[in-house]
């Protein structure tokens, strides 16, 4: 194919910025760079530690790209290029022998079908394992000016994806707010797509102490237990990916005296994610709603005295100071007395927001 001019490169990088704040504009954005490249398609992905994070190839059949997990430890020049280093760019001919890549299933069963016979790419980022990079499938043989352009597009794209990163962080408040999760009666944690706590609330302190059923190791939340450790693995990788279908996992926490029960939660992301760092799952501790559970929290996250933290567990069921009062067997003047000390010391001023409170929930919503 002829070199393109500059003119034609330099819309394509414009697009590359404007795909960066808007990742809803990629799948045109590969197109243009796929024609100007000369390839059939151009393939933009993430692979995590724990598989593929997301990947967009707009030319390639949806049903195609659905089966590529199926094929993609045999896809030799995708591993090739991960191996290559940032800003190195790959074909398939300084990978190895060309008989030797068309052999096999995924050359046959995946690439051949589609007209994909040849190989171009680079590694665009690579952080803590995380990479992500462009490949463009052709089928015919790719030159050296071919090369030389995707080298001179690989740094635009690299700065594009970190413009991206920044962007998602900066949206942490969009997905889930800290300062709502830090009022929660419950623990709450926000990870990371590598087990890395981003954020804890003061409620979760508990499930760090000794016989908790968690830890932290090297900034990463563990599980005490093998089994566990496997279960919250799978979960945490299950939000990276982001699977649609997907409403989380709950899990039973190996800890002393009553069993814990962990409830992992996927944020649902308005744009794909790139790369560790970025919050991917919220783990709230699904409480023990006893009454006796409840009163011991109270006390201990608000300081409320025995006879108080129990006043408040009855008031919380709804049917008066009166009745509460009569299943504690107290005068109504000492009912009252409890319930103004209990909204002092938990900062409440209704019997609905209490109510909101012993059940977790922040109690500012309505």
């Amino acid at each position: 194919m002829p070199n393109p001019s500059e003119a034609a490169i330099l819309p394509v990088i414009d697009g590359i910025y404007a795909a960066a704040c808007d990742f809803a504009a990629w799948p045109a954005l590969l197109e243009r760079l796929a024609d100007l490249l000369g390839a059939r398609d151009a393939a933009f992905g993430t692979m995590s530690p724990t598989g593929i994070a997301w990947l967009e190839a707009p030319r390639t059949d949806p049903a195609f790209l659905g089966r590529y997990a199926d094929y993609h430890a045999e896809d030799l020049v995708w591993h090739a290029i991960a191996a290559s280093g940032v800003g190195s760019v790959v074909t398939d001919e300084m990978v190895g022998d060309a008989a030797d890549l068309r052999i096999g299933a995924y050359y046959n069963e995946w690439s051949l079908p589609q007209g994909y016979r040849t190989k171009l790419g680079g590694l665009v980022l690579d952080e803590e394992g995380w990479q992500t990079m462009i490949v463009l499938p052709g089928n015919d043989r790719y030159t050296a000016a071919q090369v030389q352009l995707l080298k001179l597009l690989s740094p635009h794209l690299r700065r594009a994806m970190q413009i991206h990163m920044r962007l998602t962080e900066s949206r942490l408040d969009d997905e889930v707010s800290t300062r709502v999760l830090d009022r929660l009666a419950s623990g709450a944690l926000l990870v990371d797509g590598n087990r890395r706590l981003l954020f804890a609330n003061r409620a979760a302190e508990a499930l760090f102490q000794p016989g908790g059923g968690l830890a932290l190791s090297g900034g990463q939340l563990t599980a005490t237990g093998r089994t566990e450790q496997a279960a919250l693995d799978a979960a945490i990788a299950r939000c990276a990916r982001q699977a649609p279908a997907d409403s989380g996992a709950d899990l039973d926490l190996r800890c002393e005296g009553a069993p814990r029960q962990l409830r992992v939660i996927p944020l649902r992301r308005s744009v794909p994610l790139v790369s560790p760092g970025v919050p991917v799952a919220l783990l709230i501790e699904a409480a023990d709603r006893s009454d006796e559970a409840v009163t011991t929290r109270l006390r201990l996250h608000y300081g409320l005295t025995p006879a108080e933290a129990a006043f408040a567990v009855e008031i919380a069921k709804g049917d008066g100071k009166r009745a509460a009062a009569a299943r504690r067997g107290i005068s109504y003047t000492t009912a009252r007395t409890h319930l103004s000390r209990v909204f002092d010391k938990t900062g409440v001023r209704r019997q609905g927001e209490l109510v909101r409170l012993i059940l977790g929930r922040d109690p500012s919503d309505s």
